[in-house]
């Protein structure tokens, strides 16, 4: 089983793939840390692979056994709303 502890092998494991009625693309996954010990999960991804702000989107993540990423996976479909950036040229 493979550690991560390169950026580059940290960075294989928190890429993922989002599939649209539209197509496929990547994404990222990225852990905000508040000051008051609050964390927040989100995905980024560019705006031309999500274009509408409650476009579903699937995507798949790999689980975690003792501290290292697994071959298991789970496939996940989100409905909600999607926040995009103010300026419309980002």
């Amino acid at each position: 089983m493979m550690k991560p502890t390169t950026i580059t092998e940290k960075l294989l494991f928190s890429t993922i793939r989002l599939q649209t009625s539209q197509g496929v693309g990547t994404g990222f996954y990225f852990l905000f840390e508040l000051d008051d010990n609050k964390k927040i999960p989100v995905f980024i991804t560019n705006k031309h692979v999500i274009n509408t702000s409650n476009e579903e989107v699937s995507f798949s993540l790999h689980f975690a056994k003792n501290g290292q990423p697994s071959k298991d996976v789970i496939t996940l479909t989100y409905e909600s709303e999607w926040i995009f950036h103010d300026r419309y040229d980002t």
